[in-house]
């Protein structure tokens, strides 16, 4: 757990639930899922989300770790996804408005990107692609831009 990886967390929690559960190692216990709580956040930037200790040993001692684990996972990977994909939208107009300054001059550029704004899908980007380069004019390339609004 020096080193969480999302798609671990489940298994590795469920081996340290095995290894600590005897009465005697609670204090242990404590300290293991305090550490857990911040290599999370340190390595992973993810929070675990548990706040108090009682609600840390409800999931350590019953089987609800392993889910809660899962669970966590499932968040953290959509997060990222959402992210990845923003920043995969965002460096594709950066391209197509670079494409439109490189074909038609810095002013078109300038109106073609808050027009890409608008747009959220990669389909319709790689659409736009084209009409770069098929449109004779920067004005043609700006209606066609228009008709997506």
């Amino acid at each position: 757990m020096c080193n969480p990886a999302p798609e671990r967390l489940p298994g590795q929690a469920a081996a340290l639930r095995k290894r600590l559960a005897a009465p005697e190692l609670r204090e242990l216990r404590d300290v293991v899922l305090l550490w857990g709580q911040q290599a999370a956040k340190r390595y992973i930037g993810t929070d675990m989300g548990i706040f108090d200790m009682a609600e840390e040993y409800s999931y350590f001692e019953s089987e609800g770790l392993d889910e809660y684990f899962a669970e966590r996972r499932r968040e953290y990977e959509e997060t990222y996804r959402d992210e990845g994909r923003a920043e995969g939208l965002a460096a594709e107009r950066n391209l197509l408005r670079g494409q439109t300054e490189r074909k038609f001059g810095a002013r078109a550029g300038e109106r073609v990107a808050p027009l890409l704004e608008g747009v959220g899908d990669a389909e319709v980007m790689a659409v736009v692609g084209g009409w770069i380069i098929d449109c004779a004019t920067g004005d043609e390339l700006i209606a066609r831009l228009g008709s997506l609004q």
